[in-house]
C-alpha cells in the first residue's frame, strides 16, 4: 500500500484504488484493515486511497467499501449485488469504473440491468462529478481503433 501510494503521491495522482481484501476468504477482520488504512494513509495526504466495492464472503460489497474514507464504485459489482441505488447518498465516492465492451462505437455493459450511458446519467443526477474509469471488458482486440475513439469521444460529451 505504502508503495501504491507513494507512487500515486510521485505521480501527482490524486487517486490510487484498492482491492482491499480477498474475495475468497471467508472471514475477515474489518477493523485491523481500518486500521492499516487509516495509519498509511495519514502519510499520503495528497492522495485519495479509495477502495473498491468488490465482492467478500464476509459482507456485501457496499457494506465494507462504506467503513472507508474514500471509495470507488464499480458499477459491476454493484449492480450483481443489487446494490447500485443504495451509493446513491455515499458522497465520499471517488471514482466509478464501468466494464463494459465496445460494440463499434459504442460501450454496452454485459450483465447488468442498466445501460452503459444510462448509469452515466444516474449517477450524475446524484450529483457525482468525479472520474470515470472504462475498463474494457475483454479488451480491445478485434476492434477498430476508429470506434474507440468515436466512443471515447461520446464519453467526453456524455
Amino acid at each position: 500500500m505504502h508503495a501504491s501510494l507513494s507512487l500515486a503521491q510521485t505521480l501527482g495522482a490524486g487517486i490510487c484504488v484498492f482491492h482491499f481484501w480477498d474475495p475468497s476468504k471467508s472471514d475477515l477482520d474489518v477493523g485491523h484493515l481500518l486500521r492499516i488504512y487509516n495509519e498509511i494513509t495519514a502519510s499520503y495526504p495528497t492522495v485519495k486511497a479509495a477502495v473498491e466495492n468488490i465482492p467478500c464472503n464476509y459482507q456485501t460489497p457496499f457494506e465494507l467499501a462504506s467503513h472507508f474514507r474514500w471509495v470507488t464504485l464499480d458499477i459491476r459489482w454493484a449492480t450483481k449485488y443489487d446494490e447500485l441505488e443504495k451509493f446513491e447518498n455515499v458522497r465520499n465516492i471517488v471514482n466509478i469504473h464501468l466494464r463494459g465492451e465496445l460494440y463499434g462505437e459504442q460501450w454496452v455493459l454485459n450483465d447488468a440491468p442498466y445501460g452503459f450511458y444510462e448509469v452515466i446519467d444516474l449517477v450524475r443526477n446524484w450529483g457525482y462529478t468525479g472520474l470515470f474509469t472504462v475498463e474494457p471488458e475483454g479488451g480491445l482486440k478485434n476492434k477498430s481503433l476508429q470506434g474507440l475513439a468515436t466512443a471515447l469521444s461520446f464519453l467526453k460529451k456524455a
